[in-house]
C-alpha cells in the first residue's frame, strides 16, 4: 500500500490500483491487466534520525543496480502538508544506461491557496506537466543519464519571493564536479520549508519485483531555517514491508547506506534497523567562481554578462552596483539587485558618465559570496575624440545658463554666460567652470550661484594640449533633470549627461576623463625666494628672483659658513 495525500489529509489505497494511476506522475504505462499480474519489490525506506524545519536538504546517490520502472525518490518533505513534495531519480524503461533515465521533482498542489503552481525556470532537458492519482500538482521530468557506480548530488531549497514559497532542484555529477540547475517552481503559499518527513524511498512503481534494484546514499544533509546551521544525517534507519514474494534488504559501511530490493533479495534486517555512516558535521560545498563575459554601454543601454567557472558552485542571486571611481567609493551611481539564479546577463537602460566601474557580487546556493570588479566598456567612447566641443548647463526650468565651446585647432575656449537667476531653490554654488594649466595654475574660474542674478557675459580663453577643464553641477545626476549638464562632440553630434563634475585633460587626441585636477605646484609663480643657511642655522646667503622685473638678487652674508667642512659647503649658479 501508498499513503498518499489529497488536500491535506492521508488515506490509504491498494497496490494495484496505485500501480495504474502512479503511472500518470512517474513514467512508462503498463496495462491495468498486466499490472494486476505483477508482483512489485518491496518499498524501501531511509529516515535520518536527527532533522529539523530546513531551507536547503542535499544528499549524494549511487545507482547500483537498475531495474525498469524504478524511482529513487531521494528527497521527500512534508507529506500530506502544506507545499509537500519529493525529487529524485527514474528508471523508466531498460536495465542501464541506454534504457530512459530521468529526474523526477514534484510538488503537490497548495493546500492555503487556490492558485496554481507554476515552473518559473526549467533546463532545456526538463518538461512540467500536471500530475493526478496520488492527489494533484506540479511536476516536472527532465532526461539525465546518470551513470551505474557514479556519485550524484540532489540538492534542493526553498526561499521566499514575493509572498510566494519558492523551491528550487540542483544536480551535481560528483566525478566532474559540474553542477547543473534543473527546475524552479513556484508555490503560491509564503513561508513554507522542508518542515518534517525529511526521507528518501526506492520504489518499483510497475510490478516487476523479478528484477533486483540497488543504491547507496550517503553525504545527506540539511541546512536549519532558524540559524542556517548544518544537521548532518549520518544517523538513519532504513525499513520496510516484506512482501510474500520479495524481500528488501539495507545496511550500510562507514562510508555509505544502501538498499535493495527485488529478485532473490533476503533480508539481514528484519523490518529495519538504525544505521550510522561517517561523514563530516557539514556538507563539502566546493567554490563559487565566474568569469566576466562582457560589460558594455553604448546608446544608453548597460550589457552586463558572465559565465560561471567550470567546477563552480550554482548560482543563487545576483547584484550590480555601478559606481563613477575605480575605487567603489561612495554611493553607488545605480544598484541593479535580486539578479535571478538562471540569469547570467543584464541589459538595462540608464544614464551613466563617460568612465564607470561595475561591482558584480555573485551568491551561490549556499549563501557565500564571491565580488568582482571591473571597467565598464562605454561603446560611445568617442566621444572625447575629436577638435570641437561644447557643454550646456542649464536651470531652472531647462533654461541655459552657460555654454561652452572648445576648438582644439584654434586653441580657445569660449564661454558665455546668460543673464538671469540661474535657480532659486538654491543658495550655494549651482555650478562652476574652471581651466588650469598642466602645472595646477588657474586660467579660468567661475562659480554660478543658484539663487543670485547673474550678468551677461562672453569670455575667451586660450586652452590647448595639456590643460585641464573642470565642470561641476549641483543637479546632474537629478532623475528628472538629466539633460541640465551636457558635453556634445560637435564634430559626430554624440551627446552625453556629465553628471555633478566632470574633469578633462586636453590630449592630442581630443579629451580624457581625469579623476582630479591637477594641484598648484611650488614652481608656478612670478617671484621666488631660495635661503641657505650654514651653522646653527645662520642664513649665508639669499636669493630672490622678479620674473616679471628680470631680475635675481643675490645677497651673501658677512662670516665663516660652517667651520667643519674644508671645501664647497654651498653654490649659485646661472646660465643663460
Amino acid at each position: 500500500m501508498f499513503k498518499v495525500k489529497t488536500r491535506g489529509k492521508i488515506k490509504e489505497i491498494v497496490m494495484v490500483s496505485t500501480a495504474c494511476t502512479m503511472l500518470s506522475m512517474y513514467g512508462a504505462p503498463i496495462s491495468s491487466t498486466e499490472a494486476a499480474t505483477r508482483s512489485h519489490a518491496p518499498s524501501v525506506y531511509v529516515t535520518p534520525q536527527n532533522t529539523a524545519a530546513s531551507d536547503i536538504i542535499s544528499i549524494d546517490w549511487s545507482p547500483v543496480q537498475t531495474a525498469p520502472y524504478t524511482y529513487w525518490a531521494v528527497h521527500n518533505w512534508n507529506q500530506g502538508g502544506e507545499g509537500g513534495g519529493y525529487a529524485g531519480f527514474q528508471q523508466q524503461s531498460g536495465f542501464d544506461q541506454f534504457g530512459k533515465r530521468t529526474l523526477h521533482f514534484a510538488l503537490w498542489d497548495p493546500i492555503a491557496s487556490n492558485q496554481a503552481i507554476k515552473a518559473e525556470y526549467l533546463s532545456p532537458t526538463s518538461e512540467a506537466s500536471r500530475f493526478g492519482g496520488e492527489g494533484t500538482g506540479l511536476k516536472v521530468q527532465t532526461t539525465y543519464n546518470w551513470k551505474d557506480s557514479e556519485w550524484y548530488r540532489m540538492t534542493l531549497r526553498s526561499w521566499q519571493e514575493d509572498g510566494h514559497t519558492k523551491f528550487g532542484q540542483w544536480i551535481k555529477d560528483n566525478k566532474l564536479n559540474q553542477w547543473k540547475l534543473v527546475a524552479i517552481m513556484d508555490h503560491p503559499v509564503a513561508n513554507v520549508a522542508f518542515n518534517y518527513g525529511l526521507s528518501m524511498f526506492q520504489e518499483d512503481w510497475a510490478g516487476n519485483g523479478q528484477d533486483v534494484r540497488e543504491a547507496r546514499l550517503k553525504n545527506g544533509y540539511s541546512r536549519k531555517v532558524s540559524d542556517k546551521q548544518w544537521n548532518s544525517w549520518n544517523n538513519q534507519r532504513i525499513s520496510g514491508q516484506h512482501d510474500t514474494s520479495y524481500q528488501y534488504d539495507g545496511g550500510a559501511t562507514s562510508e555509505y547506506l544502501w538498499v535493495r530490493a527485488g529478485g532473490n533479495t533476503q533480508s539481514t534486517i528484519g523490518t529495519g534497523k538504525t544505521f550510522n555512516i561517517n561523514q563530516p558535521s557539514q556538507p563539502e560545498m566546493g567554490n563559487l567562481d565566474f568569469d566576466i563575459q562582457n560589460t558594455r554601454f553604448e546608446d544608453g543601454k548597460l550589457n552586463v554578462s558572465w559565465k560561471l567557472k567550470e567546477q563552480s558552485t550554482p548560482q543563487f542571486k545576483g547584484k550590480i552596483e555601478i559606481y563613477d571611481n575605480e575605487k567603489l567609493m561612495g554611493q553607488p551611481l545605480k544598484v541593479i539587485d535580486n539578479i535571478k539564479s538562471y540569469k547570467t546577463e543584464v541589459s538595462q537602460t540608464m544614464q551613466l558618465p563617460q568612465t564607470a566601474f561595475a561591482k558584480i557580487t555573485l551568491t551561490d546556493i549556499f549563501d557565500r559570496t564571491v565580488e568582482k570588479k571591473v571597467e565598464i566598456t562605454n561603446g560611445n567612447s568617442d566621444i572625447l575624440v575629436g577638435n570641437q566641443f561644447a557643454w550646456s548647463l542649464k536651470g531652472y526650468s531647462d533654461r541655459e545658463i552657460a555654454k561652452v565651446d572648445y576648438n582644439k585647432t584654434a586653441e580657445e575656449l569660449k564661454i558665455k554666460l546668460e543673464a538671469g537667476v540661474p535657480h532659486s531653490y538654491f543658495n550655494s554654488t549651482y555650478a562652476s567652470i574652471k581651466v588650469q594649466n598642466s602645472s595646477g595654475s588657474v586660467l579660468y574660474n567661475k562659480e554660478i550661484m543658484g539663487n543670485r542674478q547673474q550678468n551677461a557675459e562672453t569670455q575667451t580663453v586660450p586652452v590647448k594640449v595639456g590643460d585641464y577643464l573642470e565642470f561641476t553641477h549641483i543637479e546632474g545626476e537629478a532623475a528628472k533633470e538629466k539633460t541640465r549638464a551636457t558635453l556634445t562632440n560637435l564634430e559626430n553630434n554624440k551627446n552625453e549627461t556629465i553628471g555633478k563634475s566632470a574633469r578633462y585633460e586636453v590630449t592630442k587626441e581630443g579629451l580624457k576623463k581625469v579623476e582630479k585636477m591637477p594641484e598648484t605646484t611650488i614652481l608656478d609663480g612670478k617671484q621666488f625666494a631660495w635661503s641657505l643657511k650654514g651653522y646653527s642655522d645662520r642664513e649665508i646667503a639669499k636669493v630672490d628672483y622678479n620674473k616679471t622685473a628680470e631680475e635675481l638678487k643675490i645677497k651673501l652674508e658677512a662670516g665663516v659658513p660652517h667651520s667643519y667642512f674644508n671645501s664647497t659647503y654651498a653654490s649659485i649658479k646661472v646660465q643663460n
